[in-house]
């Protein structure tokens, strides 16, 4: 038995040898997944932006535990972690969401297709950037149109989305068995989070009455929950201000405080992670939320000005630097460029979300880089160790070393080279558009292994991952592309191996062989994407992508439209050599402001410092980088549900919270899952109906 003492836990494998979890009463939770919650998933995500891919995991491992148990032969540790850990992976491939709907919505979108994001081509043509996209990315428009997949223009983009998944894949996989190796059997990290899904699985097989109290009442309550929020959406009433996915108070707030945005999303899942996620995490999100969309809007529109009643001729920056009769009506930057030009007062989250992007992009990149660069330059002595680790594990001994250290790098090389080559055929060989491909080539191999590496020390001594932000952005526009069909191509970087790990560590504390995990993974990963290639055709079929049956999408795609096509602007603008329009170029001057960057990394490193020196009042800075592009409905949530999980924690003990509080989350995702599915069905028949010519 090993044993590693750390502040929160003692890290302790069972006795004895390690079984397969992957058995006859195990795999059939691979088509539950897929057939039962992968339909729950997708509509809840169209809806109300939300996944039930974490709670899945305890919906299926709750009911599979119970279910097996009228057997009278209850499910082992081993078995239960399987039917944990695959049941996510096959509910939870959204590859046809990612590669399919995402494409689709932009070669239509009006965002895509305005003259603001247009260039002028080789041929001297003005085209836009919708209209650019390359064929083996996206369809014509004639064939989105039609919302379906069972089209010939379709084999193209699904066969390059497929492969790119693929070779990304087993880059990972083989860099996690690597990694296990290495951060698991050698170094023994603690790796915090892998811990409690392991002690989920020991209590429900042991089959505490306490847990199954807890999941009854939870339970009962997701059902309730879900009931009140989605029934009437179901039933296709139309609610004004019904508040899915969030309920949105700028209307209201407005008449106060011009510019604001402020919300509180509705969904039970926007409110449970705050029983997972550390209060100081949530705390630094909602700061960040707060700061930009809150104080920032509010600024920026004037209204913290006007709040104050004071002159703008006398303190204008106060009073806002978007304001209308900040920008001048003539001259090189046009009106029409800005957002805050069309604020209204009483204008919506969702309507504000896609276009204060406008206004704070320089910040949300500063801080982006500082959240993701500072942990590692700040800990050269974590960098030399992991690869001081890494050559030491090709000398392992024979019980730490299962798979040949060359073998896993070899088949790394392959799987990288091979999304190289894939990108390269794609962009040089199809798009005719010739760039340094030499250059990606040893980059992506040594990003890939460096930062993989690094990724996992992080989970495993911290349990949060470690991305540097804006990679593939700024390695595209130092090539200065003369085409925008690079920005379309799969990017060959692998950083997906530290789940792996973690996973192969939750396997060892569970008596989990690695290699059962595998199997079941490879075998869930063809089924989910097959039941997402149908149910996501179902759910488009019966009504476009955005559209007011999803509203969630309807706020987040043109998000997406927007970021994609500023970056996508600005490589042209940087290369010089494409013409692209005034306002655009009037736009990217703000978008990349070095002053406003330059500001907010100063911020994030005093932020930073002060929590070096100040440990009870640290912020996490990936916390505030991620709340300042976080929807504010969601920050709220969150924060609500941190509050609720403290004030639980504090009546029943920290020892019964530790105990339960995944059961929670299990319970209340199970109850609201249920009632989802059922609703799911009712939308789809509901529709189909409305369809009939009778």
């Amino acid at each position: 038995m090993s044993k590693v003492a750390t502040d929160n836990f003692v890290d302790e494998a069972p006795e004895g040898r390690l079984e397969s979890g992957l058995t006859p009463r195990t795999w059939p939770v691979i088509l539950y997944g897929a057939l039962v919650l992968m339909p729950a998933n997708i509509y809840l995500l169209l809806v109300a932006g939300q996944s039930l891919v974490g709670p899945i995991s305890f919906i299926a491992l709750i009911l599979w535990v119970e279910a097996v148990r009228l057997s009278r032969r209850p499910l082992t540790t081993a078995e239960a972690f399987v039917v944990y850990s695959v049941s996510a992976v096959a509910a939870g491939q959204m590859i046809f969401y990612m590669y399919a709907i995402h494409p689709a919505y932009f070669r239509m979108s009006e965002v895509a297709g305005s003259e603001m994001f247009s260039y002028v081509n080789e041929a001297g043509r003005k085209v836009t950037f919708a209209e650019a996209a390359p064929r083996w990315w996206a369809p014509p428009p004639e064939v989105v149109r039609q919302r379906t997949f069972l089209h010939a223009a379709w084999l193209l983009p699904i066969g390059v989305g497929m492969a790119s998944w693929f070779f990304h894949m087993l880059a990972d996989l083989c860099m996690g068995v690597l990694g296990y190796h290495l951060f698991v059997k050698v170094e023994k990290l603690p790796f915090p989070f892998a811990h409690p899904p392991a002690e989920a699985c020991k209590a429900l097989t042991r089959g505490s009455p306490d847990a199954k109290k807890v999941f009854t009442i939870t339970g009962l309550f997701g059902t309730l929950w879900g009931l009140l929020i989605y029934f009437p959406v179901a039933l296709g009433k139309k609610l004004t201000d019904y508040p899915i996915p969030w309920a949105d108070f700028n209307r209201k707030l407005h008449g106060t405080l011009k510019g604001a945005s402020f919300g509180v999303a509705t969904d039970i899942l926007a409110f449970v992670g705050g029983f997972i996620i550390p209060f100081r995490v949530i705390i630094s999100m909602v700061i960040g939320a707060m700061a930009v969309q809150f104080i920032g809007n509010a600024w920026a529109a004037g209204g913290i000005g006007e709040f104050l009643s004071l002159d703008p001729n006398h303190y204008p920056l106060l009073c806002g630097i978007a304001r209308p009769e900040m920008i001048p009506a003539a001259g090189p930057i046009p009106q029409e460029a800005y957002y805050f030009q069309r604020f209204v007062t009483g204008m919506g989250v969702k309507e504000m979300l896609p276009n204060q992007i406008f206004v704070w992009m320089p910040v949300i990149i500063g801080g982006m880089l500082c959240a993701g660069l500072l942990p590692i330059l700040t800990a050269p002595r974590e960098l030399g160790r992991t690869f001081l680790g890494l050559a030491r594990t090709g000398r392992g001994s024979s019980q730490e070393r299962t798979v040949p250290m060359f073998f896993l790098l070899g088949t790394f090389l392959f799987s990288v080279l091979g999304a190289t080559a894939l990108f390269t055929i794609l962009v040089k060989l199809i798009s005719g558009h010739d760039f340094p491909w030499f250059i990606v080539a040893p980059f992506a191999l040594i990003w890939s292994l460096v930062f993989s590496l690094i990724d996992i020390r992080a989970i495993g001594t911290t349990g949060f991952r470690i991305d540097p932000p804006y990679v593939r952005e700024g390695m595209i526009m130092a090539m200065r592309p003369r085409q925008i069909d690079i920005w379309f191509a799969p990017w060959p970087i692998a950083l997906g191996s530290s789940g792996w790990v973690q996973d192969f560590k939750t396997a060892e504390l569970t008596g989990c062989t690695p290699r059962s995990l595998i199997k079941a993974k490879l075998i869930a990963y063809p089924v989910g994407m097959l039941a997402n290639l149908l149910f996501m055709s179902i759910f488009w079929s019966i009504a476009p992508i955005p559209s007011a049956q999803y509203p969630y999408t309807t706020a987040i795609l043109p998000v997406w439209a927007n970021q994609f096509c500023i970056w996508i602007s600005a490589s042209l603008s940087f290369s010089g050599v494409v013409k692209i329009s005034d306002a655009t170029q009037a736009v990217i001057a703000q978008l990349f402001n070095w002053h406003w960057m330059l500001a907010t990394a100063c911020i994030f490193t005093g932020v930073f410092l002060l929590s070096k020196l100040w440990k009870r009042g640290r912020l996490s800075l990936i916390g505030l980088a991620v709340g300042m592009v976080m929807p504010i409905p969601f920050a709220i949530s969150l924060l609500v549900g941190g509050l609720a999980a403290m004030w639980i924690k504090r009546k029943s003990g920290p020892e019964w919270f530790a105990r339960n509080r995944n059961i929670i989350v299990g319970g209340l995702a199970v109850g609201e899952g249920v009632v989802i599915g059922l609703l799911a069905a009712i939308a789809a028949l509901r529709s189909s109906l409305i369809a009939l010519p009778y």
